[in-house]
């Protein structure tokens, strides 16, 4: 979360566009944790793999970047840029996928954690 305090001192336009427009705060709220999550995933191999000529070995010890998926150009046109105003931002994957994934998907909305990230707004 340090990035997204430090994005939002430094950027006083979304802050500015938040504090007029609160509607906004959970999807720009999901729009800088997934231009600035940090979290990954681990996890061991349980049988050999060879991914674009990497050999990798059962029971070696793996980490999968999540936050990577956020700066995917087919999914976020110009991902390095944080637009608060972004459509499908709930998709990044900064706290996992699938079955694993943290919270339900933004379209079901989770109250928790949107609360959480409207009380931490400045």
């Amino acid at each position: 979360m340090s990035f997204v305090f430090l994005y939002l001192a430094r950027h006083p336009e979304p802050r500015a566009t938040l504090r007029a427009r609160p509607d906004l705060i959970v999807n720009a709220a999901d729009e800088l944790i997934r231009r600035h999550g940090l979290v990954a995933s681990t996890g061991v191999l349980t049988r050999d793999v060879e991914m674009q000529r990497a050999a990798m070995k059962a029971d070696e010890h793996i980490i999968l970047p999540n936050s990577f998926a956020g700066l995917d150009t087919t999914l976020f046109p110009d991902p390095w840029t944080v637009d608060i105003e972004r459509k499908g931002t709930g998709r990044h994957a900064a706290f996992g996928n699938g079955p694993h994934r943290w919270r339900q998907p933004r379209a079901a909305g989770n109250p928790a954690s949107d609360r959480g990230m409207a009380g931490a707004h400045p």
